[in-house]
């Protein structure tokens, strides 16, 4: 379970709307945050949501990279999003889709998963 930041960053449309032109999608209003046992090297190709300022704060840019989550049931496209500004340590990343992978893929904290990065 994250600190429910994702759904806050996710509603905000100067990101939603660069989203569904550059991903052909509006994601589900939250990220569901994958601990990972080594660093993810992400040197595959991505496509950037540029940062923005918005009542003297300024949000950040994102990089996100195509992806596979697997579980035990089900698999789905993703998106792994890198934001410029995060307060997760680099063991943990953000995945983004258009549905509430959390139910669609049945899962609980502590469940495995297998996460392919896509070219």
């Amino acid at each position: 379970s994250g600190i429910g930041q994702g759904k806050q960053f996710m509603s905000i449309p100067e990101y939603l709307e660069p989203f569904q032109n550059k991903l052909g999608f509006s994601p589900f209003a939250g990220t569901l945050n994958i601990e990972i046992a080594k660093q993810l090297v992400l040197d595959k190709p991505f496509t950037t949501i540029n940062g923005f300022e918005k009542s003297d704060k300024k949000f950040g840019y994102i990089k996100c990279f195509r992806a596979k989550i697997i579980s035990n049931t089900k698999q789905e496209n993703v998106i792994i999003i890198a934001p410029e500004k995060t307060q997760h340590s680099n063991n943990i990343v953000e995945i983004i889709h258009e549905k509430n992978l959390r139910e669609s893929l049945h899962l609980n904290d502590g469940n495995r998963v297998k996460l392919e990065v896509l070219l």
